[in-house]
């Protein structure tokens, strides 16, 4: 990853080396002509410009020979090349799962549960991969057949190696979802019931409810529900509501940002944006109505 990122920013740092990686590319007939940056501010791009360093790889080793940059050795090892492609598919499945996070309506079980999944698809990938099988990393697996050569048992180590700290950084799966408030919320009726706890009571008697049950399965809003039962079960609403309240990832922070932007513009610099931005993050829909119609709207 290191070797990628000032490989990039060789090209990509100066317009003129920019500009004549440009023109090279284009002579050569690739598919795309120019790299893409990788931020961390936009942290969906890191897959996409390790793809995109890897179909222009011919082009990039030319480019840094001439140039008479020693980076260029990189990209005659055969090994970086395959570790190249593993680093952007594993991105690339990261993006995926981070892009099935964002969202106004996601809550900390949501993420747990996908948190566990993506854990328990990294033990069938290291399974496969212990097993010769690149079926998992599409992008390494073309590399390979069209190579016709097998993936080296220390790559297969390094990939195994890197796949476990993965894991471990996720937390094994994000662990359970709060013991009393039923998988935050969503699940009451799985929930096992800790006869220590305050809402314990509450937790019995919503577990055998038949209409509860039913509630909870024909409704996608548990936020609602739980907010219904506030009379019957207020300590078990609490919980839940507490739970699902929670920012789950930084998504209403950054959309928010996002709105603020679009909204004070160089030409409004000095525009009091409270009002606006709280009505551009609302769910709720504004009553604005046109045509005449009488008050000083």
């Amino acid at each position: 990853m290191d070797v990628a990122v000032k490989v990039i920013n060789f090209i990509r740092a100066k317009a003129k080396n920019h500009r004549l990686f440009q023109l090279l590319a284009n002579e050569m007939g690739a598919e795309h002509v120019g790299l893409l940056f990788h931020t961390k501010v936009r942290w969906l791009s890191r897959g996409k410009c390790l793809s995109r360093l890897y179909e222009l790889r011919v082009e990039v080793e030319i480019f840094l020979r001439d140039n008479e940059n020693n980076l260029h050795v990189h990209f005659d090892n055969e090994d970086f090349i395959m570790m190249l492609t593993y680093l952007a598919d594993i991105f690339g499945r990261l993006n995926e799962m981070n892009q099935s996070l964002q969202g106004r309506d996601v809550t900390v079980s949501d993420v747990q549960d996908k948190l566990a999944g993506l854990s328990a698809r990294m033990e069938v990938w290291q399974a496969r991969i212990k097993a010769g099988s690149t079926a998992s990393f599409p992008l390494l697996d073309k590399h390979l057949q069209t190579q016709r050569i097998e993936l080296p048992v220390g790559i297969k180590d390094c990939i195994t190696r890197h796949l476990d700290n993965l894991s471990a950084e996720l937390g094994g799966g994000g662990g359970g979802g709060g013991g009393g408030g039923g998988g935050g919320g969503k699940d009451p009726f799985n929930a096992k019931i800790e006869p220590t706890e305050d809402e314990a009571e509450e937790l019995a008697e919503l577990k055998v409810s038949k209409a509860m049950k039913m509630v909870f399965s024909n409704k996608e809003d548990h936020s609602t529900i739980w907010l219904s039962v506030q009379d019957a079960y207020p300590l078990l609403s609490k919980k839940a509501s507490e739970m699902l309240i929670q920012f789950a990832t930084t998504y209403p922070c950054e959309s928010g940002f996002s709105d603020l932007t679009t909204i004070k513009t160089k030409s409004r610099n000095r525009l009091d944006v409270g009002n606006d931005i709280r009505l551009a993050v609302s769910k709720t829909e504004p009553d604005i109505r046109g045509g005449g119609g009488g008050g000083g709207g």
